[in-house]
């Protein structure tokens, strides 16, 4: 089954359970996809790990739409460069 981001997802292995949040390519021919563990009781979240894509199962399917144009994350500022 494809892996899709936002789907939940478990590593075979090491049991890390969460939600698929990036797929990474390398030039090597490696796919890896990092797993985001569900929040803590106090509501913070845990590290996310990044395992190879093979070795990675689908919980459940959660279709999730992915927001169209950026919305958020590092964002420079230029208009100071511009005068």
């Amino acid at each position: 089954m494809k892996i899709e981001l936002g789907d939940m997802v478990v590593h075979k292995y090491s049991k890390v359970k969460g939600t698929a949040v990036c797929r990474s390519s390398y030039l090597s021919g490696c796919d890896r996809i990092t797993i985001q563990p569900v929040a803590k009781k106090d509501g913070s979240l845990g590290d996310s790990y990044s395992f190879d894509e093979p070795e990675i199962e689908v919980v459940k399917k959660m279709n999730v739409k992915k927001p169209e144009g950026k919305t958020g994350g590092f964002q420079p500022t230029v208009k100071h460069y511009l005068k």
